[in-house]
């Protein structure tokens, strides 16, 4: 029972999170469904429970798109789907019958879950206020306008190989007139790239691991590394196909990411205001009471805390962008 009470809490939790950023955009429309409901069709009726065509289409959209393409015929998806449907249907009834929600660990997952319902239609309503059209169009103006003048975007290939003695033999063979693309097929450790002749597509100084992006910032296009590149994944042989300047990215690219960026600016705001507003008192490890922190303290609070750890959570992602753009 412990293990089903550790696995449910943390479903919902995911679940919940998951719920949050889908409603950044949309609160879920709570009061409207008993009325939706009334204009659906049944689709199936389980011991007088009826089963409605909204909640077929529902778990259809959570399927992974792949399986809803693959399958040609939707005559069989919905019947699937439906019989999916009913299945739970049995589970949840026969569930309610074995009393087993009078199990007190049962009754703290299912308050904990209550909760999270909550907390999630509140986050939604609320970030209204701050997620709106006008925001993200500010947020990409902002984008815009700080976006490097002298960012350079290079597209480039290389062949990546454990010792140097190699890369260096391999770099006398392209001195000697060998194909680039071909020697990257053959020799290179880095699978996915060898596959495209070494190809790793374009690249700025974020998004490319550093001794990689200075190698290839020295060089023009067509030309190659004479000196084995040394990182943590082996020795790179380096040829730049193409440089520009890097220019902004276009809205459509980036209004998931602003919009995320946005929200989380929100919600740490709103955090912030309900601290300011809230009698907060905090204890030490063993009980005693701590004393009140300063205004200047309070607003270095958990909310600029939070800022923090996603900013480095940030940084962190693109450390592994990088790291897989160069292997």
């Amino acid at each position: 029972m412990k293990r089903y009470s550790r696995f449910l809490r943390l479903t919902t939790a995911l679940m919940s999170l998951c719920a949050f950023h889908l409603s950044a955009y949309t609160a879920p429309a709570f009061s409207a469904k008993e009325d939706a409901k009334k204009k659906d069709v049944v689709v199936a009726k389980v011991n007088g429970s009826d089963i409605y065509l909204s909640d077929v289409k529902k778990l259809e959209k959570a399927l992974p798109k792949q399986i809803v393409q693959a399958s040609k015929d939707k005559t069989k998806l919905f019947d699937a789907v439906r019989s999916q449907l009913i299945d739970i249907k049995l589970v949840t009834e026969n569930a309610k019958k074995s009393g087993i929600e009078k199990n007190a660990e049962v009754k703290a997952a299912i308050q904990q879950a209550t909760e999270q319902v909550i907390i999630q239609a509140y986050l939604a309503n609320e970030m209204k206020k701050f997620l709106t059209e006008k925001a993200v169009k500010e947020a990409y103006d902002k984008y815009v306008a700080d976006f490097p003048k002298d960012k350079t975007e290079i597209k480039a290939r290389h062949i990546l190989v454990k010792e140097e003695s190699t890369a260096k033999k391999l770099i006398k063979e392209l001195q000697d007139g060998a194909d680039f693309m071909k020697l990257a097929r053959q020799h290179s450790i880095d699978k996915v790239s060898a596959a495209e002749g070494g190809s790793v597509g374009y690249f700025t100084d974020e998004t490319m691991i550093p001794e990689f992006y200075s190698a290839a910032e020295k060089l023009k296009a067509g030309e190659y590394t004479k000196t084995p590149v040394k990182s943590d994944f082996g020795y790179h042989i380096i040829k730049v196909d193409d440089k520009h300047k890097a220019k902004p990215q276009p809205f459509e690219k980036m209004k998931d990411e602003l919009a995320s960026k946005v929200a989380e600016k929100g919600m740490l705001s709103l955090v912030k205001e309900l601290r300011n507003k809230a009698d907060i008192q905090t204890f030490d490890s063993s009980g005693k009471p701590e004393e009140k922190k300063s205004d200047a303290a309070s607003d270095t609070s958990s909310s600029d805390k939070d800022a923090d750890k996603s900013s480095d959570a940030d940084k962190s992602n693109k450390d592994d962008d990088k790291k897989d753009s160069s292997k």
